[in-house]
């Protein structure tokens, strides 16, 4: 499927007021952000580097933020504002619902860690935000990588290069 150019126009419009949504929104909540590392999470581990584990940091939200896209010129993804998600990321912050923090949960949303430190801000947000106008939120390619990684997570088959694997998608 290919999108309108109207459409395309008004995602690039949008982009920075996206990008400042995002930075205010990490600013917000550093205070609470504690690392990954301190979770008791044993194997993430052993598919992820110490160093990745220690930055990215979490925090615990009773509901996950998410950017005012339809008052952003996006009606097209207005619905996701309404939707409830147990985390969402945003570079290496995941903010995630206490009562749904699992180890599978934090090892899905560090493959979006990675997502993000591989493509950078901007490239991460043009291929969520096609992805999602696209396929939808389910199979919009970043997610999709990030379930399929994450059921190898869960049958304890993940790759031995798993980072690789990442970055080369």
């Amino acid at each position: 499927m290919s999108l309108p150019t109207a459409v395309l126009d008004k995602f690039h419009a949008a982009l920075p007021r996206v990008r400042e949504w995002i930075e205010d929104t990490l600013e917000r909540y550093e205070p609470q952000a504690v690392p990954v590392s301190s979770l008791g999470f044993p194997r993430l581990a052993r598919h992820y580097p110490l160093g990745l584990l220690c930055t990215t940091k979490v925090v615990n939200v009773p509901r996950t933020p998410f950017p005012p896209l339809g008052r952003m010129g996006l009606e097209e993804l207005a619905e996701m504002e309404r939707r409830s998600f147990a985390a969402i990321t945003f570079q290496d912050r995941v903010f995630v619902v206490p009562s749904e923090s699992t180890e599978s949960l934090h090892f899905h949303e560090l493959v979006h860690v990675v997502q993000w430190a591989r493509l950078g801000v901007e490239r991460f947000l043009w291929a969520y935000g096609l992805g999602l106008l696209e396929h939808g939120y389910r199979e919009s390619p970043l997610e999709r990588m990030a379930y399929r990684l994450e059921e190898a997570f869960q049958r304890g088959e993940v790759s031995r290069d798993l980072m690789a694997e990442i970055e080369e998608q």
